[in-house]
């Protein structure tokens, strides 16, 4: 059965799978850009542990061992997933040069 979307960041990346683990942060001698730059590499992550769920749900069911609802549930949570994470990207960009812009 197919199981609720986490939020992005909730997902811890040695459940995931994910090949890449970022180290835990020491926040006593962090920036805040650095907590929230180590939030965004997490998020990003959770989102390629989603797409990789997503692609083995396709497999499966090319096999036969889940049904079509089941696989298409998994590549619509993928495309919501990629779709705010590009959001957020793109909305960030956007801060940073707003930011940019501004005299000091």
């Amino acid at each position: 059965m197919a199981e609720g979307i986490p939020a992005i960041g909730a997902l811890n990346p040695a459940q995931t799978g994910a090949d890449t683990i970022v180290a835990p942060v020491n926040t006593e001698n962090t920036t805040p850009f650095q907590v929230m730059l180590d939030a965004a590499i997490s998020g990003l992550q959770s989102v390629s542990a989603i797409e990789d769920k997503a692609n083995a749900y396709i497999v499966q069911y090319s096999r036969g061992n889940v049904s079509m609802e089941e696989a298409l549930i998994e590549v619509q949570k993928m495309t919501l997933a990629v779709q705010m994470a590009t959001t957020v990207v793109n909305q960030a960009v956007s801060t940073f040069k707003e930011i940019e812009q501004i005299p000091v």
